[in-house]
């Protein structure tokens, strides 16, 4: 009895320290400033960038992103405060400038709590395959992508969805609510616990 007890302690040992291993260096970072939650593998870069929207309405737009083992993860987050964008426009622009990518594989409505989007998964025409989600809420259009480049060795890889899938709006004010995953919005920059 003692070494079966002994035995399934060991094996449970091993089923954790693999679990460890399949995670990686996957951390969920935590901006309140831009509203959102993501997994990524390794701490993102921002960048300030310029999105051009649907009626020619040019917005300020930071993208966190990770290039890592053939493969991009980005959050894109245009912040369309002030201007008149709609939510079914912004989506559908957005919608409409991954088709001309490549060819749609996938397209669905998608939801993370009260917020509604689409998820889309697109052949690229140049070997690419992508996964995103495209939300616009609180005046600001989100687009989180998974990106299997051309060349991937692994393109039939989980990890893209995986991180498309990990996206959470958070709030931005100190007092405010939090995300469906109960995130902080403590700091800029914070990795979750």
């Amino acid at each position: 009895m003692r070494g079966s007890a002994i035995l399934g302690a060991l094996l449970l040992a091993l089923l954790s320290a693999g679990s460890v291993l399949a995670q990686g260096g996957w951390q969920d970072y935590t901006y309140p400033d831009a509203g959102f939650l993501a997994s990524f593998p390794a701490e993102p870069k921002m960048e300030a960038a310029v999105y051009k929207g649907s009626n020619g309405t040019s917005v300020p737009e930071r993208i966190y992103s990770v290039t890592q083992d053939s493969r991009l993860y980005s959050v894109a987050v245009a912040d369309f405060s002030g201007t008149p964008m709609t939510q079914t426009d912004a989506i559908k622009f957005a919608v409409e400038a991954f088709r001309a990518q490549g060819q749609v594989i996938e397209d669905q409505y998608a939801r993370i709590d009260n917020d509604f989007g689409r998820n889309l998964s697109v052949a690229g025409k140049d070997g690419s395959h992508t996964v995103v989600a495209i939300f616009f809420t609180k005046n600001r259009l989100y687009q989180i992508a998974g990106v299997s480049l051309p060349g991937d060795e692994d393109p039939q890889s989980n990890d893209p969805t995986r991180f498309k899938e990990s996206l959470s709006f958070v709030s931005d004010r100190p007092a405010g609510g939090r995300g469906r995953r109960g995130a902080s919005p403590d700091s800029a920059v914070q990795p979750a616990p």
